[in-house]
């Protein structure tokens, strides 16, 4: 949703995934997808030309029925920073809206490049993002938001974690102990989850913490 916008093409969106709160604007579409699957019903009397899906996040069975039902489907995957850019190209392509997605997508690297450029150099903040508390939940070092975390200076404690989500233990995250934690929200979200994980740590790792 947020990338639709940026390419210019928030005016076209017909419906949009849960959770799609940015921009504010957002939230007043139809929701037609969640981590469940598609509202079929929902979808289909919006009338889309053309239906963006998450290829990795969406289940192979489900852009098959968007095929077989004789909708338009465009694949949009992002797995580093650098798919930002064709992804915004992409969809400014397909929306008609070229020059506003070309001039975002060379707003975003220009961007990337300066962080990397400020924060070369500098020394290391050994960094844990919180997914989610309840289970204690992360992302490897495969991840990109792992990527980003780097791009900004920091070092995610779990970048050698086998699976791309794991779900370590409050044990091994004290072990691993690390001088920040992260955490992603939306505007409507509780704030204090990071401030949650903290205090469990420092119940094993008093010491350190």
């Amino acid at each position: 949703t947020e990338l639709a916008f940026a390419a210019g093409a928030g005016g076209q969106l017909v419906g949009v995934s849960a959770y799609s709160d940015f921009p504010s604007s957002a939230q007043a579409l139809p929701k037609v997808a969640d981590a469940a699957g598609v509202a079929w019903e929902s979808l289909l009397a919006l009338g889309p030309d053309v239906v963006l899906v998450w290829r990795s996040g969406t289940r192979q069975a489900d852009i098959a029925r968007l095929q077989t039902l004789g909708l338009r489907v465009a694949t949009i995957d992002i797995s580093a920073l650098r798919d930002v850019a064709p992804a915004l190209r992409k969809i400014g392509l397909l929306a008609g809206t070229e020059a506003t997605a070309e001039a975002a997508a060379r707003r975003f690297d220009a961007q990337v490049a300066s962080l990397r450029s400020a924060n070369a150099g500098k020394s290391v903040v050994t960094t844990f993002f919180d997914v989610s508390t309840k289970p204690l939940m992360t992302v490897n070092g495969r991840h990109v938001i792992s990527e980003m975390i780097a791009l900004c200076g920091g070092m995610n404690v779990f970048a050698d974690a086998p699976s791309l989500v794991p779900e370590p233990s409050l044990e091994e995250l004290a072990v691993r102990n690390p001088m920040a934690i992260l955490y992603g929200a939306s505007p409507a979200a509780p704030r204090d989850r990071a401030g949650v994980t903290y205090a469990a740590i420092a119940n094993f790792r008093p010491d350190r913490l």
